[in-house]
């Protein structure tokens, strides 16, 4: 049975999965890459391929998706919506 190469999709689907559960953690998205044992170059590449989003902008839209629904269905406040969703401050939040 061959195995599938570094990289590959199984692979990507696993980043993807975790990222979209950790978004409120800080992740280093170069870590995710090294995990791969791929490039951080390919990496970018390459999950953007499969979701149509930079990594990047994928961990973005995850945190804003997580503090949207914050937003909404609690009474917490924006500083602390930000901290919970992963932003480095309350700031960077508001910015969005």
């Amino acid at each position: 049975m061959q195995r599938e190469s570094a990289g590959g999709t199984k692979d990507f689907e696993y980043i993807i999965r975790y990222i979209a559960e950790n978004y409120h953690e800080k992740l280093l998205l170069s870590d995710c890459a090294r995990q791969l044992n791929i490039s951080y170059d390919y990496f970018q590449h390459r999950f953007k391929e499969l979701t149509g989003y930079s990594p990047q902008a994928f961990l973005l839209q995850q945190r804003l998706n997580g503090a949207k629904k914050l937003l909404v269905q609690t009474s917490l406040s924006c500083t602390e919506i930000a901290y919970r969703c992963g932003f480095s401050t309350s700031a960077q939040f508001s910015l969005l």
